[in-house]
């Protein structure tokens, strides 16, 4: 039983580690728009509480840190109803929004 317990609490550790990784990789990849694949939009992801479906959103170079919900080909930016505007980066990673 002991090393069940054990085995899981590293596993868990493991995720943590993961998931403060992604997010720091995250972070980094929106203040840097030079590295951006698809630049001047950067796609992003959220996936929901039950882990089933996400969301999709992008930044655009020069728009800070708002998020436009949906996909990068969009050739048009989404109405203003249909954006989010964070006052940083932080904020943005904290909200759950990731690099995709």
């Amino acid at each position: 039983m002991k090393q069940i317990t054990q085995a899981a609490q590293r596993r868990a550790q493991e995720r943590v580690r993961t998931a403060e990784a992604e997010r720091q990789r995250s972070l980094a990849f929106m203040q840097t728009p030079n590295d951006w694949p698809c630049w001047p939009r950067l796609p992003l992801k959220m996936k929901d509480t039950t882990m089933i479906e996400g969301k999709l959103g992008f930044l655009v170079d020069g728009a800070g840190p708002t998020v436009y919900m949906g996909n990068i080909f969009q050739q048009v930016l989404p109405p203003a109803a249909l954006t989010k505007v964070f006052s940083s980066f932080d904020e943005v990673v904290e909200t759950g929004w990731r690099v995709d």
